[in-house]
């Protein structure tokens, strides 16, 4: 293919290679066939791994005779991920739907638990004439007393500490009131935390 005038290759690029002089020179069928062959390797090593990865034999051939992957192996391919992909959307809606179930049930038996508390302080804190008490909510537990203690804060904080070891309830308040002040003056407070 033309005139040579020594023989200084610089190397071999793309599908034919270069001179010193400028002249370009065809690679050898042996070359050619080198990079097909290393090529169609590659493509077999990546099929091995997905197939590994997978555990899916359904994805050999993955290679066609040019070292590319074929279509068949493409889609294949593609239609696993989404398929793994739904899969692992559907167990982390499962997983979040266990988590809710349990969190439910949690929160259900802690307000048994502490309905349960609620009505027995309450109950301890009743004597019609000289102690009634009563909740708002589950917020606030109010003990109105016909003569209020003079250090209703530690009487208020005795309440709390009760509370919290005879029937393990808190986070609350209690406010000692009066018996008879109209349910306004408010004598003692303490924060059951």
């Amino acid at each position: 293919m033309g005139f040579i005038t020594g023989t200084l290759k610089l190397g071999v690029v793309g599908v034919v290679g270069l001179t010193a002089v400028g002249i370009m020179i065809p690679d050898t069928p042996e070359q050619i066939q080198a990079r097909l062959d290393k090529r169609i390797a590659g493509c077999n090593e990546r099929v091995t791994k997905t197939v590994e990865l997978y555990g899916d034999e359904s994805f050999k051939p993955g290679c066609d005779d040019k070292g590319y992957h074929t279509e068949a192996y493409t889609k294949l391919l593609r239609d696993h991920k989404e398929r793994l992909d739904a899969e692992a959307k559907e167990e982390a809606f499962e997983r979040d739907r266990i988590f809710e179930e349990r969190r439910a049930e949690m929160n259900r038996i802690a307000n048994e638990k502490f309905n349960k508390g609620m009505i027995s302080l309450k109950e301890q804190y009743n004597d019609p004439g000289y102690v009634e008490s009563k909740w708002d909510g589950q917020s606030t537990f109010f003990i109105s007393i016909k003569s209020p203690p003079l250090k209703a804060n530690l009487y208020a904080s005795v309440v709390c500490y009760e509370a919290k070891k005879q029937y393990d309830i808190d986070g609350f308040t209690v406010r000692i009131l009066g018996l008879f002040d109209g349910h306004g003056k408010t004598y003692g407070v303490s924060r059951c935390a």
